[in-house]
C-alpha cells in the first residue's frame, strides 16, 4: 500500500479536519478537499441522488456552467450512479471500472457518460433521508484507480458515514442546511403533534405556499417511504430516527418532481436512428459501435480482422459523411441523437 496510507499522521489529521467541519457550512466541501489529498484526481464533486428528481449538484469546484447544464439536460440520464440508485443497488464505495453492466445497452452508455474526459471514478455513496444518496465523486481522465486506493477508502468509509450523520443531526434542527435547505425537493417536518417545525423554498414553491390539511394526511396515511401521487408530484414521508435519536418522532414529508430519471431505451434503437440520418454502410456501422465501445484503433482493427491502416482510412471517410473531425465528435453527435438534438 502506498506510503501516504501508512502516514498515521496524515490520516488522523484527515480525520480530525472531517470531525472539526461537523455542523458548519462548508462540511461537504471540506470532506471532498480532504479525501482528495489522497489521490491523484482532476477533479471532485458531492452530488445527491434522490429517489425521483433529477441529480442536484451540492459542492462543484471544477465543472464549467456549460458542462453542468449539459449533464443537467440529459447527461444525468446515463449516470452509471444513478441507475445504481435506481437499481437500489448502491454499494458504499464504488469505481466506473468496478460498475461494468452485463447489459448491452448500459455497456454503451456508461462509454458515452465517460467520454467528457472521465477514465474512472471513485465514489463514496451515503445514504441520506428522503431514500436518496450523497455521492462524494473523484475523477480521473488518464488512470483508474487501485486497489489501495479503493481499500483505504473503504476502510475510511465508517468514518465519514458517521461524521456525515452528526452533521445531518445539526442541520436537521436548524432547516436542513446543504442537501435540502436550498434543494430543489420539497420537505416539511413535522412534530409529534403535528405541528410544522420547518418547510424548505422547494416545498413553498411546489406547493404554492398552500397545502391543504387533507392532502398531508393522506400522504402520511401511507406507510413509511411509500410513495405516492399528489397533484402531479411524488411525496413520501419518514421519521427522522435515521438522522437524529432525539428527534425520533419527528417526521419529514418530502415532495419531488419525477425526472426523466435513468434511460430505459434499447441502445440498439438509438443505432438504427443514427444510421439511417446517416446513411452508413455496414462497415461505417461497425466503425460507430466499437468506437462507443469505447475500443481504440488497434483493438477495432483486430476486432474486425483488418489493418490498422485499413481502419484509419474506414474513420477518415466516417468523419467526413459525419461531418466532424475527431472520435469525441462521434461520442457527442451520437449523444445528440440519444436525446432528440441533432
Amino acid at each position: 500500500m502506498s506510503e501516504v496510507f501508512h502516514d498515521h499522521k496524515r490520516v488522523a489529521a484527515a480525520i480530525a479536519a472531517v470531525v472539526d467541519a461537523v455542523g458548519r457550512q462548508g462540511f461537504y466541501a471540506v470532506v471532498l478537499e480532504t479525501l482528495g489529498q489522497y489521490i491523484d484526481c482532476e477533479r471532485w464533486l458531492a452530488i445527491k441522488y434522490s429517489r425521483f428528481s433529477a441529480p442536484e449538484f451540492i459542492v462543484n469546484t471544477s465543472l464549467s456552467h456549460e458542462a453542468v447544464t449539459q449533464y443537467m439536460d440529459h447527461l444525468y440520464r446515463i449516470d452509471p450512479l444513478l441507475r445504481l440508485v435506481t437499481e437500489d443497488r448502491v454499494p458504499s464505495v464504488v469505481t466506473f471500472s468496478l460498475m461494468q453492466s452485463e447489459d448491452e445497452s448500459n455497456v454503451y452508455y456508461d462509454e458515452i457518460f465517460k467520454s467528457g474526459q472521465i477514465l474512472d471514478e471513485l465514489t463514496l455513496m451515503l445514504p441520506v433521508i428522503g431514500g436518496g444518496y450523497l455521492g462524494f465523486c473523484f475523477d480521473r481522465e488518464y488512470t483508474l484507480f487501485n486497489e489501495d486506493e479503493i481499500a483505504f477508502f473503504t476502510a475510511l468509509y465508517p468514518i465519514i458515514v458517521a461524521a456525515h450523520a452528526a452533521h445531518m443531526r445539526t442541520e436537521f434542527m436548524e432547516g436542513l442546511g446543504a442537501l435540502f435547505g436550498n434543494g430543489k425537493v420539497g420537505v416539511l417536518t413535522l412534530g409529534s403533534d403535528n405541528r410544522v417545525i420547518y418547510q424548505n423554498p422547494a416545498w413553498n414553491a411546489l406547493t404554492g405556499h398552500a397545502f391543504e390539511k387533507e392532502k398531508l394526511e393522506f400522504i402520511l396515511s401511507q406507510p413509511e417511504l411509500i410513495a405516492v401521487h399528489v397533484e402531479g408530484l411524488i411525496a413520501h414521508w419518514e421519521y427522522s430516527r435515521n438522522v437524529s435519536a432525539s428527534t425520533a418522532s419527528v417526521r419529514a414529508v418530502f415532495l419531488e418532481q419525477k425526472s426523466e430519471g435513468y434511460i430505459q431505451t434499447d441502445v440498439k434503437e438509438f443505432f438504427e436512428r443514427f444510421y439511417d440520418t446517416y446513411h452508413l454502410s455496414p462497415r461505417e456501422r461497425q466503425l460507430v459501435e466499437k468506437t462507443l465501445r469505447g475500443y481504440s484503433m488497434p483493438v477495432i482493427a483486430e476486432k474486425l480482422d483488418l489493418s490498422l491502416g485499413t481502419v484509419r482510412n474506414y474513420k477518415q471517410r466516417l468523419y467526413a459523411k459525419l461531418d466532424i473531425t475527431s472520435e469525441r465528435e462521434i461520442f457527442s453527435l451520437f449523444m445528440m441523437h440519444m436525446f432528440g438534438r441533432s
